[in-house]
């Protein structure tokens, strides 16, 4: 999964296109969307063609760090 914006509404996988704002029919949703400024320059384009330069790794209420480090061996 990778997100095209600030909201887990935003969360799509990775081999989906990312949403065009001006094809958002929700005048609230066109809005958000515009404003993380993530989704226009890439709009309709493939999420796995565009480059990452931030990565954020979060997790569910009540996660642990121990969930998103990997296993030890044996």
């Amino acid at each position: 999964m990778v997100t095209v914006g600030n909201s887990p509404d935003d969360a799509r996988p990775v081999d989906s296109r990312v949403p065009d704002p001006a094809a958002e029919s929700d005048p609230e949703r066109r809005a958000t969307c515009a404003h993380a400024r993530i989704h226009g320059p890439h709009a309709r384009n493939p999420a796995h063609d565009i480059r990452i330069d931030q990565v954020f790794i979060g997790s569910c209420t009540n996660a642990r760090i121990e969930d998103l480090r990997p296993p030890r061996e044996s």
